[in-house]
């Protein structure tokens, strides 16, 4: 009987025992175990870790150096073919309430082919300051030029295939390096996951 195809449902992490998520429960410097929920038919398994470092076992243990934002990448394979899957995760990097930048929305999915604008403005004030934003996943990104004293900018973000793309800010004050980091998550053909969505409301009688 040949095997099944081999598909993957989620990626979980945990870190003594609690699960990782956005909202950084877990940190950098400790031991992570990574577990991709599959349909029990993979033999062949890789990892990569978003910090320049791969894995090819089953349920991986990793350290990550600093916190940060990490896109998380697995791909399993049998002799009917092979299924890939991309989780974020992140390590005590609170960017979404203190960062330098901030965007709206922050979170969001879209559909191939869509635009969506993004607003990002930087809490530094009215400063000699450009924002502007780079882009890296299953998106293209158009942001305006990036003038001096310019505090808030709006980029058009467009799906191009199913996947996950980090949004990140480029914060400049001119005559020094630019200042970088992630500020949003966009999900192309995918429905966001349970945690970014609003949580319902006991009924009151």
């Amino acid at each position: 009987m040949s095997p099944a195809f081999p598909s993957i449902g989620t990626i979980e992490s945990f870190s003594d025992d609690e699960a990782c998520h956005l909202y950084a429960i877990c940190e950098a410097g400790k031991p992570i175990r990574f577990r991709a929920v599959t349909n029990d038919a993979c033999n062949v398994y890789h990892w990569d870790f978003g910090d320049g470092t791969t894995s090819a076992e089953p349920e991986p243990v990793h350290v990550f150096a600093e916190p940060n934002w990490f896109l998380i990448n697995a791909l399993v394979s049998n002799a009917a073919g092979q299924a890939a899957r991309t989780e974020s995760i992140n390590l005590r990097n609170d960017w979404y309430r203190l960062g330098p930048v901030i965007a709206t929305p922050h979170v969001i999915s879209i559909r191939s082919g869509e635009t969506v604008e993004i607003r990002m403005e930087t809490r530094f004030g009215p400063a000699p300051l450009g924002v502007g934003a780079s882009c890296h996943g299953p998106v293209s990104c158009y942001t305006p030029p990036i003038a001096s004293g310019q505090s808030a900018t709006t980029i058009a973000v467009t799906g191009t295939e199913r996947g996950v793309a980090i949004v990140n800010y480029l914060a400049y004050n001119f005559g020094r390096a630019p200042g970088s980091g992630p500020v949003a998550l966009v999900y192309v053909d995918e429905p966001l996951p349970a945690r970014y969505l609003p949580k319902r409301r006991a009924a009151t009688h």
